[in-house]
Formats: structure tokens, sequence, C-alpha cells
């Protein structure tokens, strides 16, 4: 099935990893596979992105452990699993627009090209932005967009998406992002407060309404409005 956009990626390159890591690796996959998600598109993309490629030198150790990975800025990249898990439910379409708010490091992003028509991500954070730019372009990715503006206002010029995923946790999800939301798209979100566990949160959108799915208690720091003025 051909796959939309025009990119390649690199494999994991398998001598920056030690056996720890390629061992997680598999296991992320397996662990993936047993909870349900069996897009080959997804797994493949999982397992071939460098993830190391996404942060800086200093970061890396424990960078394949069930746990978020310091990119600055007081932001991290999410696990690769948890990735997996939204991603996979989000059941991403060849010929979909998927608006991701929080670049972060640009893995994720990355991954969503991989499945998707277009990707659009936005991200607060200058630097953050353009780092994740400057390493989808590295990997060969020209299917995704990537914008320093406030995420939470969406990107309104390219709606409707088909798929919308929120990268930090809100306590309601912005009218203005539901708005942009295909009639029959979804939107993925962490629902609470940011120094509460939080309910992920599938909302599922319909002529005669949006339908809400809670997936799992997760933990993620606040989306925040407005663009920081820190680069």
């Amino acid at each position: 099935m051909k796959q939309g956009g025009a990119h390649t990626l690199k494999p994991q390159n398998a001598a920056s990893l030690d056996d720890d890591d390629r061992n997680a690796v598999v296991q992320i996959i397996m662990e993936l596979r047993a909870r349900g998600i069996t897009d080959r598109r997804l797994l493949s993309a999982l397992e071939r992105i460098p993830r190391e490629a996404f942060v800086v030198e200093n970061q890396r150790v424990g960078l394949f452990e069930n746990r978020p990975t310091p990119i600055g800025y007081g932001q991290t990249m999410t696990q690769t699993l948890l990735i997996g898990l939204i991603v996979g439910t989000l059941n991403i379409a060849d010929g979909d627009k998927v608006l991701e708010v929080g670049t972060g490091s640009g893995f994720q992003s990355a991954v969503l090209a991989k499945l998707g028509r277009r990707i659009y991500s936005m991200e607060r954070y200058r630097t953050l932005a353009r780092r994740a730019e400057g390493r989808l372009g590295t990997l060969g990715i020209t299917n995704v967009s990537v914008m320093y503006a406030d995420g939470l206002l969406g990107w309104k010029p390219q709606a409707p998406f088909q798929r919308i995923v929120l990268n930090g946790s809100v306590v309601k999800v912005p009218d203005v992002l539901m708005d942009q939301l295909d009639e029959s798209g979804c939107l993925i979100a962490p629902i609470g407060k940011a120094e509460e566990n939080q309910q992920l949160t599938l909302f599922s959108k319909f002529a005669s309404g949006v339908h809400e799915t809670p997936l799992a208690n997760v933990k993620f720091a606040a989306l925040i409005s407005g663009k920081s003025l820190e680069h």
C-alpha cells in the first residue's frame, strides 16, 4: 500500500545501540502487539526510526526505557510504548491530514509521517521547533510541516483534520480544536490538571456530537497557551 507523502527513512543505526537498547526496542514492539496494536506501518516506524537521533548525546542514557526523556525547556519526549498506544489508537489512514499539538523532539512527528498523508505540527518553543524540523529533514521526511506557534489555537488554514493529537494535558479540549476536527475525525488528549494524574481520552466526532472514550491513566506536562518567549 502506498504511503502518503514523499519521504524516506533510515533504519535504527545498530552501531549506535547497545544490546540492552536493541532488546528494549524488540520488547516495545512485542508489548504493543500484545495490547492489540497491529498496524504494520506503525510498528515498522517505531522499530526503524532512530529515536536516538531526536535527542542530544548526553540525553541518550535510558532512551528506550519506559519513561519520558528530557529534551530541554522542561519538555520531554514521550516513551516509545506510549507513543505507540496513542498513535495506534488513532487508526490513521494513508490519506489523513493530522494535526499534532506539541512537536517536542519531532520523534512522534516522524512516526505520524509514516501513517498519514500530511502532518501539521505546532510547537510553542522556537528552538524545539527548529531542531525538530532539522531532524526530520535529515531523515528525508518531507510530509511534515512544523510551525512555531500556539498549538492550542490550531492551524485553521489547513483544517479540517481527520486526526488531532495533543502531546500535553488540558483540562478541556479547546473548542477551536474541535471545530478544526473533521466531522468523522478523532482527537486524542490527556485530560486533567498537570499536577495530577490525567485520563488519556479519545474523542470521536460524529454529525450527532462527540463521543468520549477513556483509555488510560497518564501524566503529561500541561499544554500552555501562547508562544514561549524562550528561544
